[in-house]
């Protein structure tokens, strides 16, 4: 710090002389106060002092200067969290499909044993996408194909059709534990929001294109979800039970499982309701009727034997009998 300060006393002299004390006599000369070369030597030697001050405390630091700092860019937006849903590995092979319908027969039975592995999965799988294709088949490609489209729009980016491959899904995790929905109520609220265009076939009476249509009228966005089931009371906008009163239980565990992304586990209890068809043993209920022409249902997860689920007329009932169809 010495060698630092000496240079700069050494200028501020030379710059600012001292001054006689006293009278000074006459006729001698008089030395300026001020000497202009030497305040530039002065100059000099402070700008030369302040940089080796600043590498001395630099030094202290055990690092260079610090540059000058900037305006730190923003930070970019953070997308908001997407809604769970279930991904592509949820997905059901082709092999698998195969097995489900070489394991339903012509009255839409379909002996679980025959599936194997993830027999549930692959059952609601398949029953969502005969759903998604509007009809019941026995074309495994047809339906992988239908399976393909559900699970674009479950996974895309449009609402409307996210809410129709969800529903698709917590349809067929619905009829497989055995609950139940009432068709030509249905029916009642599809004509109620103009969705006649989709009246043809057996829309009201099976479940394959009753429930398709409904599918179908929530990805156009004709048809909301909220108006076939409104979960605080069970009921649709029309007041009545498209979906099946006693097996709200049942609905609202659909609904909860398909978002987590489960398409697993056992749900015919329900949210603390009755199991439901009681009379038969290893049954994790139905999966709904098999389509036009099948007349039967397609897929209750029997771990025994293909289990009876052919409806018989709904003349006087209100529904099929069994619990097959609503």
């Amino acid at each position: 710090m010495a060698s630092i300060i000496a240079p700069i006393q050494s200028a501020l002299r030379n710059a600012f002389p001292a001054q006689p004390t006293g009278f000074a006599l006459p006729g001698a000369p008089v030395r300026p106060s001020f000497d202009a070369y030497a305040v530039a030597s002065l100059v000099a030697s402070l700008s030369q002092a302040l940089q080796q001050m600043s590498q001395a405390w630099g030094s202290l630091a055990g690092q260079t200067p610090a540059p000058a700092l900037s305006t730190p860019a923003p930070a970019a937006p953070v997308a908001p969290a997407a809604a769970p849903a279930p991904s592509p590995a949820n997905k059901s092979s082709l092999e698998a499909i195969g097995r489900y319908t070489q394991a339903t027969d012509s009255a839409g039975n379909v002996n679980a044993t025959l599936i194997g592995g993830d027999a549930r999965r692959t059952i609601v799988n398949s029953y969502a996408s005969e759903f998604y294709a509007g009809t019941g088949t026995s074309d495994a490609n047809l339906i992988a194909q239908a399976q393909d489209a559900l699970y674009q729009d479950l996974n895309g980016n449009d609402p409307k059709a996210r809410g129709a491959a969800t529903f698709a899904l917590v349809a067929s995790r619905f009829k497989n534990a055995g609950g139940n929905y009432d068709n030509n109520q249905i029916k009642a609220v599809l004509q109620a929001t103009d969705n006649g265009d989709l009246m043809g076939g057996t829309v009201g009476i099976t479940d394959v294109e009753t429930l398709g249509a409904v599918a179908n009228a929530i990805k156009r966005g004709t048809l909301k979800l909220s108006q076939l089931y409104d979960p605080a009371t069970g009921k649709d906008m029309l007041g009545g039970n498209s979906v099946a009163q006693a097996d709200k239980g049942k609905y609202d565990d659909a609904i909860a499982k398909i978002t987590s992304g489960d398409l697993n586990t056992d749900i015919s209890g329900g949210a603390g309701e009755q199991a439901g068809n009681a009379g038969n043993a290893g049954n994790a209920g139905n999966a709904g009727n098999a389509g036009a022409g099948a007349g039967g249902n397609a897929a209750g997860l029997n771990t025994s034997s293909a289990a009876s689920r052919k409806p018989v007329s709904n003349e006087n009932s209100g529904g099929f009998i069994g619990g097959a169809a609503f």
